[in-house]
């Protein structure tokens, strides 16, 4: 048996993960079929080989019905169970409102007056935010062989 580890000294993505993974020899297909075993609606992972600053890499990205999902996006993912909970649903509302005025007063021979009003209103609402207890009951509940659970 070989064993492998992760030295990750500063940590790493999930999408660095799964490339590395993809490169050290998993199928994608054998990664597909598993993620499909989680009962995740539309989710897949695509790869490609990618090349930064002369090193070499696969670059796993997150689908969901075969659209890409950013790395700002993933934390607004639903699990299906949540998409019809109702109550137990977790909603979270930020409201930022943010007002700048700046006024400028030049004094030149001509007197120029200029007055700049900002107004910017940010609206953010995040759902999907998921508990671990929430991970691990769909990891328990999925048809994922017992030893990976």
């Amino acid at each position: 048996m070989k064993i492998a580890y992760f030295d990750c000294f500063s940590g790493i993505s999930g999408d660095m993960v799964l490339g590395a993974l993809l490169d050290s020899g998993l199928s994608l297909a054998s990664l597909n079929a598993e993620i499909a075993k989680l009962g995740l609606k539309d989710v897949t992972i695509a790869s490609e080989a990618t090349s930064r600053h002369a090193i070499a890499a696969t670059h796993a990205q997150v689908r969901v019905g075969g659209v890409a999902v950013t790395a700002t996006e993933e934390h607004h993912l639903q699990l299906p169970s949540e998409e019809t909970a109702g109550d137990k649903h977790h909603e979270h509302h930020e409201h930022h409102e943010h007002h700048e005025h700046h006024e400028h007063h030049e004094h030149h021979e001509h007197h120029e007056h200029h007055e700049h009003h900002e107004h910017h209103e940010h609206h953010e609402h995040a759902h999907g935010h998921h508990r671990l207890n929430d991970i691990l009951e769909r990891i328990a509940s999925s048809d994922l062989d017992s030893r990976v659970k």
